[in-house]
């Protein structure tokens, strides 16, 4: 371990030497104050301040992901071709200790760089949201819906494959299904359609949902709760999205009632003549207590409301305050973390194998087929729902082999896609301590042990003392 941590040591003394670490400071603190004043929000102080956090501290990422990545290229390929790693080899120190300790070193840099963004960012957004010139309304609207870490509590499934299963044999028997769809691909496109239906709530109807509330983990209790157009600072948030029928572009008139499981009534709102889009209201914590809670919509007759289309997907959510914006701001710089440290795994694993540009080249491409992978799954589900295949025996051997080379690369890749904090971050979505230890978890310890396994593998197969021709 002395012996990783030494070479640890050697790789953070070559980044400062090397006046990188200064120049990505300057630049980075550059980025932070001068990204908001060149980049307009939509003329809210919620949409600047959504810009502060997203972009600035995107961008940020990107400048360390592309330092990072030619860091980790360079670190072992540069010393290979210069004969430096020889003097490592024979002190001696195994080559994964090397491949290690480069890893380390990257990921302590990476670090206090993050931190240091992490300083400047807060420092802004305490400046930003204190500023004198905003009013009331708008501390309020950044103190209760972005400067704040609020768990996204969704609705219990609806029971509806009965429905599926009944209409599905009805399908079959009528021979409507789409040729070549297995059981369970027909099944996911009929329960799909049948969610659809149901979330849609004609004049004078009413849909029910119901969510599963968890006791409130804050120490102080939430105030009085004022509607969206008031200051103040509401406990709980039900946010909803909707769409109109396109015959008739009546706005949508309706009431909301939030109950126990027992059926008492505990908040009711009434809402009248909103357009569509996505909207929110705001209840008391003491209105959504732990258990079982449904919240209805009723709307309106026909002469004061029209068809109202949820989404089918995410018709409802309750935001529910629980965390702070300090802890929600460390916990996506960690995340951050753990994916440049994928990031300089990659980059080390490709200097082990090759020379720098081959290396950067192999790197860049592994990470961009990566964040394509979804992208690929799309053209592979287009192929499968785009009716009868047509082609020649090796166009469709060649598709079939392809839709599963895409599915097992999504396997291995959509856990780590799925790990973004910035979207969250900006929306004052709680990243929770279960979402920040899996990405330590994945993105620091699995699928770098992979990489740092076949690294040194590979960098044990290398020839390091070759004589230059």
């Amino acid at each position: 371990m002395t012996r990783t941590i030494a070479i640890a040591a050697l790789a953070v003394r070559a980044v400062t030497r090397s006046h990188l670490f200064i120049t990505l400071a300057t630049i980075l603190l550059l980025v932070i104050f001068a990204l908001p004043l060149a980049i307009k929000g939509d003329g809210t102080v919620a949409g600047q301040m959504r810009i502060l956090l997203y972009y600035t501290l995107g961008l940020a990422s990107i400048i360390l992901g592309v330092t990072t990545l030619w860091t980790s290229c360079a670190s072992i390929s540069h010393e290979i071709d210069e004969k430096q790693i020889q003097l490592s080899v024979a002190k001696p120190v195994h080559r994964y200790q090397i491949w290690l300790g480069k890893w380390i070193g990257i990921l302590v840099v990476n670090a206090v760089l993050l931190a240091i963004t992490g300083v400047a960012v807060y420092s802004y957004v305490r400046h930003y949201a204190g500023s004198p010139d905003l009013g009331a309304k708008d501390r309020a609207a950044l103190r209760n819906e972005l400067l704040i870490g609020r768990r996204l509590i969704a609705p219990v499934a609806e029971p509806v494959d009965l429905d599926v299963r009944e209409r599905l044999a009805r399908l079959k028997l009528e021979g409507k299904l789409t040729p070549g769809m297995t059981e369970a691909e027909a099944f996911a496109q009929v329960k799909k359609t049948v969610l659809i239906e149901q979330s849609v709530v004609t004049p004078g109807q009413s849909k029910r949902w119901t969510f599963q509330m968890t006791p409130s983990r804050r120490i102080t209790p939430g105030k009085a709760p004022v509607s969206s157009g008031e200051a103040g600072e509401p406990a709980v948030t039900i946010h909803f999205s909707f769409a109109s029928t396109f015959h008739d572009r009546k706005r949508i008139t309706g009431t909301w009632i939030v109950a126990k499981e027992d059926g008492t009534e505990t908040f009711r709102f009434e809402m009248k003549g909103w357009p569509d889009g996505e909207h929110a209201f705001f209840v008391p914590e003491s209105a959504v207590p732990a258990g079982p809670v449904t919240v209805t919509f009723t709307n309106a007759e026909r002469s004061q409301s029209n068809t109202a289309v949820f989404d089918s997907e995410k018709p409802i959510q309750i935001l529910k305050h629980e965390s702070s914006f300090e802890l929600n701001l460390i916990r996506s710089l960690i995340v951050i973390l753990c994916q440049l440290g994928l990031v300089a795994a990659i980059g080390l694993t490709a200097g082990s194998l090759f020379s720098f540009p081959v290396a950067t080249f192999a790197a860049m491409s592994v990470l961009i087929i990566s964040l394509a992978g979804h992208y690929f799954i799309f053209t592979s589900s287009s192929w499968k729902y785009g009716g009868e295949k047509t082609g020649t025996v090796t166009e469709t051997v060649l598709r079939a082999t392809s839709e599963k080379v895409v599915k097992h690369m999504e396997i291995v890749i959509a856990p780590a896609m799925e790990l973004a904090p910035l979207s969250p971050l900006s929306d004052g979505i709680l990243l929770s301590p279960w979402f920040t230890g899996k990405a330590i978890l994945l993105l620091l310890i699995l699928y770098p042990g992979f990489f740092w396994l076949f690294g040194s593998f590979c960098l044990n197969r290398r020839e390091l003392a070759l004589p230059t021709i």
